[in-house]
């Protein structure tokens, strides 16, 4: 049977797996991660140094952004 999961809940806080998120078990997983480091780095130095006037923000508005899409993302394919 196909795995229809992407990502595993983290443990509690004092475990191993210390921390609060998602932990990819799969190779969709793996990409989305991937995606989410590769939309912030290309703002990071889109709008990066030296800063402009509105940089900030604009870089703020794609971090933000891509931070909801990545957790509605692994809420949906994870683990119950």
């Amino acid at each position: 049977m196909k795995n229809k999961f992407w990502f595993r809940k983290r443990k509690v806080l004092f475990s191993k797996d210390l921390g609060y998120g998602w932990v990819p078990i799969s190779w969709q997983g793996y990409l989305i991660i991937f995606l989410f480091l590769l939309v912030n780095l290309f703002g990071n130095i889109y709008f990066g140094f030296p800063y402009a006037e509105g940089s900030i923000i604009k870089f703020a508005i794609i971090l933000i952004s891509s931070i909801i899409i990545f957790s509605m993302i692994a809420r949906y394919k994870t683990k119950k």
